[in-house]
């Protein structure tokens, strides 16, 4: 059996039954590198908003924090920020 932190968060995961909640508790999602794909993963998270997210991320550069989420053009909800924060990192060893 694989270990959680080595499970890549994909849609194959979520098709084959893997909570992606459990998988990302494991290896939070890093908001710098993540696909449109993988942030549509993301709980409460669909298309549009993480479109917003990747076009933000590429007009900046990167995001320095987290927190930086609700500064993106139609900010997230703070419900919605409340929610997907502990899913998420930012790494810096790019």
């Amino acid at each position: 059996m694989q270990s959680p932190l080595k499970t890549e968060i994909t849609a194959d995961n979520v098709q084959y039954g893997r909570n992606v909640k459990d998988l990302l508790f494991f290896r939070p999602m890093d908001i710098n590198t993540a696909s449109l794909e993988e942030l549509t993963l993301l709980p409460g998270i669909g298309e549009v908003n993480a479109c917003r997210i990747v076009q933000f991320r590429r007009a900046i550069g990167f995001f320095l924090s987290v927190d930086e989420l609700d500064t993106i053009n139609s900010p997230l909800s703070p419900k919605l920020l409340e929610t997907i924060t502990p899913y998420l990192t930012v790494e810096f060893d790019y």
